[in-house]
Parts: structure tokens; C-alpha cells; sequence
């Protein structure tokens, strides 16, 4: 969620650096890959991390300024994992 109402602050920057994420990157061919991190990485107990892509975007606006910027938003993100292939000769 971001959420700028009380500070009047811009999200749409944030928004748009996240949605950048998901652009294919010629070299690649593909998005980026990203990391999941929640909480302390390596914390007993927590959520392992995730290497991956964003499959997906959705952005959902919810509050605006008078002028129309946007104050807060709900940013729901879809993740494929990218694992390393790891090929084995036939020997």
C-alpha cells in the first residue's frame, strides 16, 4: 500500500519505479529479476526469500488530491520464481 495523504507527497514516482520492474530488458529477454525480502533476510522463523519476475501488475487508486495526484494506492504484484538451471552432461 502507499499512501501519501498525510504528507501530500508524490506515490505515482513509486508506482512507476515498481511497474518498471516488469519491463523486459533486451539483453535479458526477459524482466529483471527481483528479491523478495520479508522481515530480516536469514531470521529464524521468516519467510525465506524469493528470486524472481513480476508476472504481473495491478494498481488500484484509491484517494486523489483536489488537483487529481494520487495519495494512496493498493499495488498487488504477482511473482514468478527464477531458478538457476543447473544442466547435467550425460557422461
Amino acid at each position: 500500500m502507499f499512501d501519501a495523504v498525510e504528507t501530500r507527497s508524490h506515490i505515482q514516482d513509486q508506482i512507476d519505479a515498481l511497474q518498471r520492474l516488469n519491463d523486459i530488458d533486451s539483453g535479458l529477454k526477459r524482466p529483471p529479476k527481483v528479491k523478495v525480502v520479508r522481515g530480516a533476510e536469514g531470521a529464524p522463523g521468516m519467510m525465506p526469500t524469493f528470486e524472481g519476475v513480476i508476472e504481473s501488475i495491478g494498481v488500484k487508486y484509491t484517494m486523489f488530491d483536489a488537483s487529481g495526484m494520487p495519495l494512496r494506492a493498493t499495488v498487488t504484484l504477482r511473482f514468478v520464481e527464477a531458478r538457476k538451471i543447473k544442466i547435467v552432461k550425460p557422461q
